[in-house]
């Protein structure tokens, strides 16, 4: 799947389980409620957990997996 198809599958999700939740269909914890929203912020700080290492060699590197990855 693409990063596209990835970020429209979650950001409904994840609106879809506040709303069941402030209307109290669920009976979740508000940390599993907001986990869609959380693993974009965890993904972005795993990308940049690895790039730094490499400082600007492992940035270039990385936008070209991204950029390969999402074909």
């Amino acid at each position: 799947m693409n990063v596209i198809g990835i970020k429209y599958f979650w950001q409904p999700m994840a609106l879809l389980f506040i709303g069941l939740k402030l209307t109290g269909y669920i009976d979740w914890s508000w940390w599993l409620v907001l986990l869609p929203v959380y693993w974009k912020i965890a993904f972005a700080f795993g990308l940049v957990a690895l790039a730094v290492p490499y400082g600007r060699n492992g940035v270039v590197a990385l936008n070209k997996f991204l950029d390969c990855s999402s074909t």
